[in-house]
């Protein structure tokens, strides 16, 4: 005798196709109350517009899942409604709703105690929504004890931070308050590596994150993915670009960018400093700082070959093919197209070759260059425009 065991995602597979319906109630706000009183039940509501397609995804391989309909037909009054009912235009204002699907769960009183977005397989939304009736998860009961100067326990302020994280709300209080309770073995957690990577995200060099960053950065270069912690590196520089630029303060930005140097590794550092120090100094109309800072850099970060370098060695080549006739500049800008050319095939940079080419003075290298970018964006519908004047310029030079 064969025995077959049945995943729980095989399961939900095999309900989606044969299960009823979550019984969506049609009555209005005050009777959805009423009702929820009376059967001792929360209140889910799902804001779904007719035009989304995702939703209607989610509808149909979602709501009609066995397990997931006996579930809220059993613990919740569940209504559905798209935007152009009354009760969804009030949600939608009040709680900043701006995506779909979005899933509101309230109180008998008609509070809103928790909230999620998005569509998910049936599954993982069972499982978010059987967290509901734990209020130690439910994130707007939380913010409510918060602004009562409740204390929280660990766990319920990383729910917290991972709610609020979730829905793109911001709460640096709170955040900050959880972050000052870790240590280094915290970040074995991966709900905390979430929360941290919210927070660094957000972060600059003077914010509090960055402080925690700085204290455990060994543990969280050992527990965060190499992807994510890449995207924070680049993320962090781009805010302290932000800020320096807000404030028109150099003195800022190079004090602040030379502390993220001290703590990501050299090969991150020399791809955000080529990216971000001439975008700053050509900013505020230093010209001559942001050449030498690519200058500088160039060497360096071209052992790394990263597309990154690469579109950055485009930008700053058409930048100053654009707007300086110096003879030392435009070659400088050469060279980096050139090097943008042997680490990948790409027409943009190509047409910054034939335009850099003609003000040297190159002219027969720009017209060979120049007619094959000019075909290419003919054949792929691109605006020709700047080409096709170059290649004016080119014909009656």
């Amino acid at each position: 005798m064969k025995y077959f065991i049945l995943t729980s995602s095989i399961l939900f597979l095999l309900n989606t196709a044969f299960g009823q319906s979550v019984n969506f109630e049609r009555g209005d706000w005050g009777e959805i109350i009423s009702q929820a009183k009376e059967d001792h039940k929360l209140i889910y509501v799902s804001l779904s517009p007719s035009w989304c397609e995702s939703c209607k995804s989610f509808d149909e391989d979602v709501y009609h899942n066995k397990f997931v309909s006996d579930y809220f037909n059993s613990h919740f009054v569940s209504i559905k409604r798209d935007l152009d009912d009354p009760v969804a235009k009030e949600f939608v204002s009040k709680y900043k709703v701006r995506s779909y699907p979005t899933h509101l769960f309230f109180d008998q009183k008609g509070n809103l105690v928790h909230m999620f977005k998005g569509g998910m397989p049936a599954n993982i939304f069972l499982d978010k929504s059987e967290e509901v009736h734990d209020p130690s998860k439910q994130v707007f009961t939380l913010k409510k004890r918060i602004k009562d100067n409740e204390k929280l326990t660990y766990e319920e302020y990383l729910n917290y931070c991972i709610g609020v994280f979730d829905l793109g709300l911001e709460d640096d209080r709170t955040t900050d308050l959880f972050l000052s309770k870790l240590n280094a073995s915290s970040f074995k957690d991966k709900r905390v590596v979430n929360v941290m990577s919210h927070a660094l995200y957000h972060s600059d060099t003077n914010a509090y994150a960055f402080e925690v960053f700085k204290k455990y950065h060994e543990q969280i270069k050992e527990n965060f993915p190499p992807q994510t912690l890449n995207s924070i590196y680049s993320k962090i520089g781009r805010n302290i670009l932000g800020a320096s630029l807000k404030e028109n303060n150099s003195l800022m930005f190079e004090k602040d960018m030379y502390t993220l140097k001290k703590y990501i590794p050299v090969e991150n550092a020399a791809v955000i400093f080529f990216e971000l120090y001439p975008k700053f100094y050509l900013s505020i109309g230093e010209d001559d700082k942001a050449f030498y800072s690519i200058q500088n850099t160039f060497q360096e970060v071209k052992h790394y070959q990263t597309k990154k370098i690469v579109n950055s060695c485009n930008d700053w080549a058409w930048y100053f093919c654009e707007n300086s006739e110096d003879n030392e500049r435009l070659q400088a800008a050469l060279s980096w197209v050139n090097y943008g050319l042997s680490m990948a095939d790409s027409y943009d940079l190509m047409d910054t070759q034939a335009h850099l080419y003609f003000k040297l003075g190159m002219v027969e290298s720009s017209r060979s260059v120049a007619e094959k970018v000019l075909k290419h964006y003919q054949k792929t519908g691109k605006d020709t425009a700047q080409i096709a004047f170059l290649m004016q310029q080119i014909t009656v030079r």
